[in-house]
């Protein structure tokens, strides 16, 4: 739904995005609601956080390692420019 905005300003639209987009896509909110959570632990124990911060690095890494992977395709992004 985003990619005739992203093509308009950027002028690029990402061809892997069908594929990595789904596989990522679970991690986004337990991350968020994990990281929300950890930045309230760290004013009340630095201990939970740090068990928190081991609990959220293994989703955090695989959403980065995901990333990291499919942007890496010679042809992951083609210069198109869609116009209103």
């Amino acid at each position: 739904m985003v990619n005739p905005i992203i093509s308009y300003y950027f002028g690029t639209i990402s061809v892997v995005s069908l594929i990595a987009n789904p596989l990522v896509l679970w991690v986004v909110p337990l991350c968020t609601v994990l990281g929300g959570i950890l930045v309230f632990t760290a004013f009340i124990s630095p201990l939970l956080t740090q068990i928190l911060a081991l609990v959220l690095y293994p989703f955090l890494d695989f959403f980065v390692s995901f990333s990291e992977f499919f942007s890496g395709f010679k042809s992951a992004s083609l210069q198109i420019r869609f116009g209103f």
